[in-house]
């Protein structure tokens, strides 16, 4: 469908590679919660840090961000250092792990069929969410991946007032209970962007005075 090569498949700079990556996580809630949670606990450093010369997380550290196995951790970082998503930024005695900034347009991702979405940390994050949260994963069985960017885009955008309207009522074709039940995770979502430095957003006071 796409050339595989080493040029840019999108205006967003998206490589092969990462397009790669991208379809890995959408697929596999685990891997994307994990990559999720390491991106973000990852780019939390001490005031004055650049956290991209620190020397990232090791895999005890981030077990205490998430409910895996230490086992099942170690092999899903590696399976996530195979898959181009995470890599490895110390390789000290414990090793240091990065989670790589990954973003591509929908047109390209074959997991989407909205042209206008963007595969971005947040909507890989409410992906990962489908791993601890029955509602996320029943949701996402049931209505695919573009409903699950459709509930991201719209709440955030009523949760920011660039929408008057309920985030349910821009999503007619989804029945409002089904909705309602991923509004938990989709507040967690902004709520974890918010503590991200590199995302340049917080939503913690609009979060903090709605529902």
């Amino acid at each position: 469908m796409y050339d595989i090569g080493d040029e840019k498949l999108d205006t967003l700079g998206t490589t092969a590679d990462e397009l790669a990556a991208i379809g890995q996580l959408l697929n596999q809630p685990r891997l994307a919660h994990i990559w999720y949670t390491l991106y973000v606990e990852g780019n939390i450093v001490e005031e004055g840090d650049n956290p991209f010369l620190g020397d990232g997380l090791s895999v005890p550290k981030l077990e205490e961000y998430l409910e895996v196995p230490q086992s099942t951790l170690y092999n899903d970082i590696e399976e996530l250092v195979d898959i181009g998503a995470v890599e490895i930024a110390s390789n000290s005695q414990s090793k240091g792990y990065r989670a790589g900034f990954l973003e591509a347009e929908g047109k390209i991702v074959d997991e989407m069929n909205e042209d206008d979405a963007i595969v971005n940390p947040p909507l890989i994050g409410l992906v990962g969410q489908a791993y601890v949260n029955d509602d996320v994963a029943d949701f996402l069985d049931e209505y695919g991946h573009d409903a699950v960017w459709e509930g991201l885009t719209f709440y955030r955008a009523h949760l920011t007032g660039r929408m008057d309207h309920d985030f349910t009522e821009l999503i007619p074709h989804i029945p409002d209970p089904q909705l309602e039940t991923i509004v938990p995770s989709l507040r967690h979502i902004l709520r974890q962007m918010s503590r991200d430095p590199l995302w340049g957003m917080d939503y913690s006071d609009v979060l903090n005075t709605s529902k």
